[in-house]
C-alpha cells in the first residue's frame, strides 16, 4: 500500500473514543511552482483535506468497511512558489455505521511527495485535537470539485498481508505535536 513506509498515526495511543476530530498539519516551502505533487490519503472514519486554508475535498471514498480504499490527490496545480500548509482533519466516528465496523480505532495515513518533500506519516506531520470540523477560510461554495483530482484504490492485501479494518488496526502508531 505505502511505497514510502508510511504508518498509521493518531493523536492518542489507543485511538479510541467517539466522534473525535484530529487535525494533522504538514508544512513545506517551494522555490517555484510544483512540478509533481501527489498525496495518497486514508482515514478512519472521514477526512477533509485543505491546502493553504482552501478545502480541496473530503474522503475517503465510500467503500465497504471490510475493503477500505485510499484516495490519491494531484496537488501540483494548486502549489506555487512559497510556503504551504496541508491540513487533513479526521473525524473518527468511534461507533458502528454504514461505513465503519464496530470496534475500529482512529487512524490516519498519508504518503506521497511534493517536489522532493516526503509526505509520508508520521514524518513531520503534527496532530491536534479539535472540537469539530475546523471552519475553512472559504465558503462551502468555493470547495473545489474533486472529480478530476482524486482517484481511489483498494487498500486490500497490500498492507500487512491483511484486509480491511484488521490491517490498519495492527499498524496504528502515535503522532506527536
Amino acid at each position: 500500500m505505502t511505497d514510502a513506509g508510511a504508518r498509521f498515526v493518531w493523536a492518542a495511543a489507543d485511538g479510541r473514543g467517539r466522534n473525535q476530530f484530529v487535525a494533522f498539519r504538514r508544512t513545506f516551502a517551494l522555490a517555484g511552482p510544483a512540478r509533481a505533487a501527489v498525496l495518497h490519503v486514508f482515514a478512519d472514519s472521514r477526512y477533509r483535506l485543505t491546502i493553504d486554508g482552501a478545502v480541496l475535498g473530503y474522503g475517503p471514498a465510500r467503500c465497504a468497511p471490510a475493503h477500505p480504499e485510499y484516495d490519491t490527490w494531484d496537488l501540483a496545480d494548486r502549489l506555487g512558489p512559497g510556503a504551504h500548509e496541508l491540513v487533513v482533519t479526521v473525524n473518527h466516528y468511534g461507533a458502528s455505521s454504514f461505513q465503519t465496523l464496530p470496534g475500529t480505532i482512529g487512524g490516519f495515513v498519508a504518503w506521497g511527495a511534493v517536489d522532493g518533500h516526503d509526505l509520508a506519516t508520521p514524518g513531520t506531520w503534527h496532530a491536534r485535537h479539535r472540537q469539530r470540523w475546523y471552519t475553512p477560510r472559504r465558503s462551502p461554495a468555493a470547495v473545489t470539485s474533486t472529480r478530476a483530482t482524486r482517484s481511489c484504490r483498494c487498500m486490500g492485501r497490500k498492507h500487512s498481508g491483511q484486509t480491511g479494518a484488521a490491517s490498519y488496526r495492527a499498524c496504528i502508531s502515535v503522532a506527536t505535536t
